[in-house]
């Protein structure tokens, strides 16, 4: 299912519509955790800017998760995220993403593509690919253009993982 259909199957149920009666938090994110033979299912985050805390609900099944802290940059907010104004959609991103893996590295194998559609400096998907030798293809791609904006490889252990 594509990102705006989930929002809008979301968006029509009854737990949302609770949520949204006495809150005055926005959509921040989208994000998809897909696994090589599994589909998942979206989760989308409410930011409010009162509480500085984060509302997230899952879609597979819908289920309102407890409300978090928000994962950004002391003094700054959480900026809006305007599905409106994505004219581009997971197939089409996680297609283009596969392209740049298969010109860039062929040798690597998908086990694992987390998907977030968030608003930093524009709207844009923020794809991770996670490959079967545990290397990590990250790209920034508008969410407007399909434009890369930004490309990067790493390894697992270049996260710091390897001190445990």
């Amino acid at each position: 299912m594509e990102v705006k259909q989930a929002y809008e199957k979301l968006v029509n149920t009854e737990e949302y519509k609770e949520f949204k009666k006495n809150e005055k938090a926005y959509l921040t994110h989208a994000a998809l955790i897909r696994e090589t033979n599994n589909k998942g299912g979206w989760e989308f985050g409410f930011y409010n800017k009162e509480t500085d805390r984060i509302t997230t609900f899952t879609t597979n099944p819908v289920k309102r998760q407890p409300e978090d802290e928000a994962f950004k940059q002391e003094g700054k907010t959480v900026k809006k995220l305007d599905l409106e104004k994505v004219e581009t959609t997971y197939k089409e991103i996680t297609g283009l993403a596969e392209q740049y893996r298969k010109k860039n590295h062929p040798s690597e194998q998908i086990i694992k593509i987390i998907a977030i559609l968030q608003h930093l400096h524009k709207q844009l998907w923020n794809i991770t690919l996670i490959t079967k030798s545990f290397n990590i293809i990250n790209l920034k791609i508008d969410a407007k253009t399909k434009e890369i904006l930004s490309a990067s490889k790493s390894s697992i252990a270049d996260l710091g993982l390897d001190k445990f």
